[in-house]
């Protein structure tokens, strides 16, 4: 991934983030650090879904 990519991803991540948080909510920490793992392109959107589902069942 190239740098713009990353801090584009970063960035979104935030909105994402802050999004939630405007709502009333606060995401887990294991959200969060599966979100900044997407941000830096350590994992693909399909696994950051997967991870996703997975702590919305819980």
């Amino acid at each position: 991934m190239t740098k713009e990519q990353i801090q584009k991803r970063q960035k979104a991540v935030a909105a994402a983030i802050g999004s939630v948080q405007l709502e009333g909510l606060e995401p887990s920490e294991q959200t969060i650090k599966n979100m900044k793992q997407f941000a830096e392109g350590k994992i693909d959107a399909q696994k950051l879904r997967a991870f996703a589902i997975v702590e919305a069942k819980r």
